[in-house]
């Protein structure tokens, strides 16, 4: 499983030779300092709460959930000061 992040194009998930595409939720971006850490936090949350993706559908989901704490992240200033709370993911489900 890779993930490569784009900023505000979202990431690109490999898994099994397939590629997709994972848009990331539109923010004002206030400071970008820390979206990189957040959206791995993300993944490793994600992976923590539900186990490693199986599915093509679950490694949407986990790169879904690291693009929200990476975006969410930059609506503030500093990094871990910055970093979102679980209210604020749940807050902005699709």
């Amino acid at each position: 499983m890779v993930f490569v992040t784009d900023g505000e194009n979202g990431t690109y998930t490999v898994c099994k030779d397939q590629t997709f595409h994972v848009p990331v939720i539109p923010v004002q971006p206030v400071d970008t300092t820390g979206a990189g850490d957040a959206f791995m936090a993300g993944i490793l949350r994600y992976i923590h709460l539900f186990g490693l993706p199986k599915t093509h559908q679950e490694v949407i989901r986990c790169a879904d959930f690291g693009n929200k704490m990476g975006a969410l992240c930059t609506t503030k200033t500093g990094a871990l000061t910055a970093m979102p709370r679980i209210e604020e993911i749940e807050k902005n489900k699709d």
